[in-house]
């Protein structure tokens, strides 16, 4: 299996979070192993009148944690 690496920015920092798959992971399957992760790790946010305009699940993931994907990459 290949290590893979999410990387992802919350509060202006960026943080990674680490798996083993066989094939790279699609931005939907990203989306869903860094939500548990956030679901475990962060208080959700509190909603706002901006964030009604948001749809799917990484605007959700922004929207409930604050949190944007910024890559997927392969450990060498």
């Amino acid at each position: 299996m290949t290590q893979w690496t999410i990387a992802y920015t919350k509060d202006n920092n960026t943080s990674t979070l680490h798996l083993q798959a066989a094939q790279k992971p699609s931005l939907d399957q990203a989306v869903a192993l860094l939500r548990a992760h956030a679901e475990r790790e962060y208080e959700p946010l509190d909603a706002t009148a901006q964030d009604n305009d948001l749809e799917g699940p990484a605007q959700e993931l922004l929207q409930r944690f604050g949190i944007t994907i910024t890559g997927i990459a392969r450990e060498e």
